[in-house]
């Protein structure tokens, strides 16, 4: 799930190339609306939040941006911090190693319903399983982030050296999730995130259909047991279970361009399987393009595939759906609607999904309430020769100080991005990253979905982009 961590996606775009310059050389002329927004900005007398206005007041959200606009306004955010934009489940990461991440969970925990520290990892230590991790638990931290309601569901990963018993044996099973329930109730949490799936992936666990099926029989068993158990914290409650799991884009797209889908691909007959077993599946629909295809990093066309292939029985509902109460009428936010109204010529959304497994109305949309699509507030820096790095908001600030670049927006991927010249070697570069647009036309996908939002991760951002959940 960390942007250190490359993942494989199935690609089902055409192949970004790095001369990104020639789209940026297009877009030479500011237009009337940034002169006004710079002006408006060089008024306002301040340079950080919190401000008198939102985003959407300040008519930030759009494809027409500068590097001005970004660096006068990334840490500029709304002081109603309590105001809920996006109406569903809001899962929001918190990583140890970068501390911003903590401070921005309490400032804005009204805008999350869970936020998931990654503290722990089940693990094998001489012999027996053991859930390490427990000494970045923090208690004073996670009592202010409950303060307005938000639950606190950690985030235990499963390591991949030699944990498979507890797929293939129902002791090592019972272990595991004895493990998980004492860390729950030791520590008073709210639930678990478990990442699992990714692990098989890399062991090939997933690659035999009995292996498969015994494990998805062990996520059913573990999603039981947490949510049968009394919450520490809240005892009218029960505790909170969150599965990760990736994207699968090809699996709606038409017989003629489908590959089999590998044996690690989570289809919607798994969805179907575990929904009644599981509160959220955090999808992971990020990480698009490989360092030697550099790109975006969620290409939105490819987001709205993944949902797609998950819930084949939804047909998505643009109108009403996150953003027109905001009074957003830019050209590609009624654009990107249209797009939408066209998705079932993409690919067979109207046809049996890949197992059989096409469900509708009211159990269809109850499995997309529980489908969080992951939103990225990192980007990557992309050189030759699969040269990459992870570009977290600080990276993206330096960088606009620095170069002063033009930033031109893809209207296939609906991203920004910008190149610049490395120094001192003068080496042409890319970088992709998320902008205001770009996260709200995803947060619109999952509105009109039905679905809700996990965040990788909060501490990665600008802080302007909390406007908008």
């Amino acid at each position: 799930m960390a942007p250190f961590r490359r993942r494989h996606s199935i690609r089902v775009l055409a192949p970004r190339v790095l001369l990104l310059a020639v789209a940026i050389l297009a877009a030479s002329a500011q237009s009337k609306r940034v002169k006004q927004r710079q002006q408006q900005a060089a008024s306002a007398g301040t340079d950080e939040g919190p401000v008198e206005s939102s985003v959407f007041a300040r008519r930030l959200v759009t494809a027409d941006v500068s590097y001005r606009d970004i660096l006068k306004e990334h840490a500029r955010y709304w002081k109603e911090t309590s105001r809920r934009h996006f109406n569903g489940t809001v899962l929001a990461y918190v990583t140890p190693w970068n501390g911003k991440g903590y401070d921005m969970a309490r400032q804005f925990r009204r805008k999350f319903t869970h936020v998931s520290p990654v503290w722990f990892q089940l693990k094998r230590v001489g012999g027996n399983l053991q859930v390490a991790g427990e000494h970045d638990v923090d208690v004073p931290w996670m009592d202010s982030v409950r303060q307005d309601g938000a639950q606190v569901v950690p985030r235990v990963l499963l390591e991949a050296h030699d944990t498979s018993g507890i797929v293939s044996s129902d002791k090592e099973a019972s272990e595991a999730i004895r493990l998980i329930l004492d860390t729950c109730k030791r520590h008073h949490l709210d639930g678990m995130v478990l990442e699992a799936w990714s692990t098989w992936t890399a062991t090939g666990l997933l690659a035999s259909p009995s292996s498969r099926a015994r494990a998805l029989a062990f996520l059913a068993r573990l999603g039981d047991a947490l949510r049968a158990t009394p919450n520490p914290s809240s005892p009218a409650t029960r505790l909170s279970f969150f599965l990760v799991i990736p994207p699968n884009a090809a699996a709606a797209l038409p017989p003629s361009q489908q590959r089999r889908a590998p044996a690690h691909a989570f289809t919607a007959a798994d969805l179907l399987a575990l929904h009644a077993h599981v509160d959220g599946f955090s999808l992971m629909t990020y990480d698009f393009s490989p360092p030697s295809h550099p790109g975006p990093t969620a290409p939105l066309p490819w987001v709205r595939l993944c949902l797609q292939a998950l819930l084949p029985g939804v047909r998505p509902q643009y109108e009403g759906a996150y953003g027109e109460a905001m009074g957003l009428g830019a050209e590609e936010w009624q654009e990107e609607t249209r797009r939408g109204r066209e998705l079932r010529s993409v690919g067979g959304g109207e046809e049996e999904g890949e197992g059989g497994a096409v469900v509708r109305g009211e159990v269809a949309r109850e499995m997309a309430g529980k489908v969080l699509v992951g939103l990225n507030f990192y980007g990557y820096d992309f050189g030759p020769h699969e040269d990459y790095r992870p570009l977290l908001g600080r990276d993206v600030v330096d960088l606009l100080e620095r170069h002063h670049p033009q930033v031109a927006w893809d209207p296939e991927a609906r991203e920004h991005a910008f190149s610049f010249a490395a120094r001192p070697s003068g080496i042409r570069r890319a970088a992709f990253f998320p902008s205001l647009l770009s996260l709200a036309l995803r947060m619109r996908e999952a509105s009109a979905w039905g679905a809700g939002l996990s965040v990788w991760e909060i501490g990665q951002g600008l802080d302007y982009f909390f406007d908008l959940l």
